[in-house]
Parts: structure tokens; C-alpha cells; sequence
């Protein structure tokens, strides 16, 4: 379908009468100029999000449950119904596209906006609704080029919302944090390993919000277990210079990503009876040394 249509987008009942409560949805549907979509019917609500990719086959599996989308159906049946297309996020990126959106959800208005004009004048005053109204999208919004850059990805997936929907809506933002055991046992850590002075460094130059984030970075298990890790980190963090949270959350996608890192787990682990070398420690922390030549 997309090659006949030259690629472009296309309109879902064009070609099918039915569509499954879940599924990957071709390329393009998503125009990010405007974030309108023309895939599904005007009359269905259609929201963007994001979802950690691993947890993507579980939530597929619970919509398969729900009854297919009649795409032929009647105007009234299509406006109950809600799709959510999703943009699968890997895992060790989550926390720092999360925290380039404004919010996990975007709604998407729909290409074909005048159908009410094909209605009856009785079905108009019976059935009009008030259209959601969506702020105009603003090319230099980093959360708009964090949304653009998602829409446009190969793997987007869709699944049927159940009707009665429910969305997150509280007062105040979370902040996440280690345990206090874990943060509590992160300065005698770093002291014992001589990188207390490279730790210091780093949160005199974090704000207040990226204090929190490295003390919860350098105090989860992956980098509690490895000093060769943790002295990683800190290199990656002195490097950047003024550190805010969008960096911290930068350094710690790329050292959780898979396989990044076991290098130096090994060399570590490959002599059990000895303590690691302070002075290398401290070579990594400095953000000179390439610990990527080293992993």
C-alpha cells in the first residue's frame, strides 16, 4: 500500500474493513509538522506515547484481548473508540527521553478535519463536539523535536484502548531517588576507593536537581558492584562541565546500555585477591583516560 501510494501516508480504511486492537503501523502516518495522523478515522482519539521497548510484547498481548476495529463502522461507534500508537524506547534510554517530553502522552489530531460538513444539519446540533485544542507546534520546543523525532520512527506499534480509559493526572512531579541505605553508604564508598575529591568536583558543579540524580546513579547496584564503573561515570560527568540533569541522565543511558561496560567488569573481576588500583581509579574519574578503549 505504501508503495503504490509513493510512500506517502495513507488512510487505513482505503484499504482495510477491519484493523486487530494491536499492531505495527506503517511508516509516515505521522505528519510531524503538525502531528496530525490520517491512518485512523477523523472521528477515533489517537494519542502519541512512549513505552520502554521490553515492555512492549506484554501490552500487545493484553489488547489482542479487545474486539478488532471495525473501520466501516458507524460515526458514533468510531468516536468511542481510542487508539494509542506507541514509540518504543529502549530501555537505558527511558529516564532521558522521559525527561525531554513535557508529558508521556500527545494527542494527535486528525489530517481530514471537515467531515462534520457532510453531516445533517440535526446531526450536527445533535452530535458536534468541541474539538480538543492543541497548542501549534513550536520547531524550537525540544519537547516538540523529541515528539517529531519519535513519530517519525520505523517501529511505532498501535493498540486499542478499553473505553473506559484512565490517565494519569496528579498534582506535582516525582523525583526519583536511591534508598537512603544505598546513599548513605556512597561517600564511605568513594572515600575508600579515592574518588571522594572527583565526587566532590561534580556536585560542585550540578545543580540542585542533578545533585540528586548523580547520588542515585552512583548508589544503584550496577555502579555499587564496580568501582571501575563508578570512576567511569565520573569521568563522563566531569567531562560535561556544568552538570544538570539531562547530562547525569545522558551519562547513565550510556553506561546502562547492553554490553557497554562488561569490559571493565571483567578485567575487574579477572583477579579477585586484588584491590583496585586507586591511581587508575582516579585516572578514569578525571574524564582523561579513555575508559571506552579499556571496556
Amino acid at each position: 500500500a505504501l508503495a503504490a501510494n509513493g510512500g506517502r501516508g495513507f488512510a487505513a480504511r482505503e484499504r482495510f474493513a477491519l484493523l486487530p486492537s494491536a499492531g505495527p503501523i506503517p511508516p509516515g502516518m505521522i505528519d510531524v509538522r503538525d502531528f496530525t495522523q490520517r491512518y485512523f478515522p477523523a472521528e477515533m482519539a489517537v494519542d502519541l506515547s512512549i513505552i520502554p521497548e521490553d515492555e512492549l510484547p506484554a501490552l500487545v498481548e493484553e489488547s489482542l484481548s479487545l474486539p478488532p476495529i471495525d473501520l466501516t463502522a458507524a460515526a458514533d461507534t468510531l468516536e468511542s473508540t481510542a487508539v494509542l500508537i506507541l514509540a518504543p524506547v529502549p530501555r537505558n534510554e527511558w529516564r532521558a527521553v522521559s525527561a525531554r517530553l513535557a508529558n508521556r502522552l500527545r494527542a494527535l489530531r486528525p489530517a481530514a478535519i471537515n467531515l462534520v460538513a457532510t453531516r445533517k444539519p440535526l446531526e450536527i446540533l445533535q452530535q458536534l463536539r468541541i474539538p480538543r485544542a492543541l497548542p501549534p507546534s513550536a520547531p524550537s520546543d525540544p519537547a516538540d523535536a523529541e515528539w517529531a523525532r519519535l513519530a517519525a520512527l520505523p517501529t511505532l506499534w498501535f493498540v486499542r484502548r478499553r473505553n473506559l480509559a484512565y490517565r494519569d493526572a496528579f498534582a506535582g512531579e516525582a523525583i526519583r531517588i536511591a534508598g537512603l541505605d544505598r546513599v548513605d553508604d556512597l561517600r564511605p564508598r568513594l572515600d575508600s576507593l579515592g574518588l571522594d575529591g572527583a565526587l566532590e568536583r561534580v556536585l560542585a558543579s550540578a545543580t540542585p536537581r542533578a545533585a540528586v540524580e548523580v547520588s542515585s546513579l552512583l548508589a544503584s547496584p550496577r555502579f555499587a558492584d564496580s568501582p571501575a564503573l563508578t570512576a567511569a561515570a565520573i569521568g563522563e560527568l566531569t567531562r560535561a562541565g556544568a552538570v544538570d540533569q539531562a547530562a547525569v541522565l545522558k551519562v547513565a543511558a550510556e553506561l546502562s546500555a547492553p554490553g557497554v561496560g562488561d569490559g571493565l567488569v571483567r578485567l575487574e573481576t579477572a583477579r579477585t585477591d586484588a584491590a583496585p588500583s586507586k591511581t587508575a581509579l582516579r585516572e578514569l574519574a578525571s574524564g582523561e583516560a579513555d575508559w571506552r578503549g579499556a571496556d
